[in-house]
């Protein structure tokens, strides 16, 4: 997969790179949690006329979610992935919901 994005974007590249790496190692993981047959990582993403971001994967076990929105992690250290998107999405005045629907994992970012 390869993404490019226009450099009108008022976010810096590096920092968007760190989110989308966050967002499919966690994607990654609850996969890895499936039969092979169930593995799924649907990635959207949608530049005009606002910067949009959708990460979408089959979910296991249920998922707990924390006042500010944040999936909560039930393994000690984890979580930290979540945080990092929850401070860039605070950084750049961004929309995002973190959601489970039909089995579905879904993280969505609007800029």
């Amino acid at each position: 997969t390869r993404l490019q994005f226009t450099d009108a974007l008022p976010i810096d590249s590096g920092e968007i790179a760190i989110v989308i790496a966050n967002a499919l190692e966690n994607a990654i993981n609850a996969c890895l949690l499936l039969p092979k047959e169930k593995r799924r990582i649907a990635v959207q993403c949608i530049c005009t006329p606002k910067f949009m971001l959708e990460i979408a994967n089959p979910c296991k076990e249920e998922v707990l979610f924390s006042k500010d929105g944040l999936p909560l992690s039930k393994e000690k250290g984890h979580g930290i992935g979540t945080r990092s998107i929850f401070a860039f999405c605070n950084k750049y005045h961004a929309s995002f919901d973190f959601a489970v629907s039909n089995g579905q994992f879904v993280l969505r970012i609007v800029l």
